[in-house]
């Protein structure tokens, strides 16, 4: 998931896009699956800096961007 993030730096993945490289999965099995990957990603990543580096785009996905 961080690779994809960091191919795409400042700009929005979809959900959809993370499901598809990430895990191979070409429908949305509408679980927490990248709900909870991200927070993981969060708390390794972002640890002990003021500002986050991972934005949740709410109804998009995410992006890995230092500004907010």
């Amino acid at each position: 998931m961080l690779e994809q993030l960091l191919r795409h730096k400042d700009h929005v993945v979809t959900r959809g896009m993370l499901l598809e490289t990430v895990w191979n999965y070409r429908f949305d099995p509408h679980s927490s699956l990248i709900e909870t990957h991200v927070s993981r990603l969060r708390r390794k990543i972002d640890a002990g800096f003021t500002h986050p580096l991972v934005h949740t785009r709410r109804s998009v996905g995410y992006e890995l961007s230092e500004t907010p």
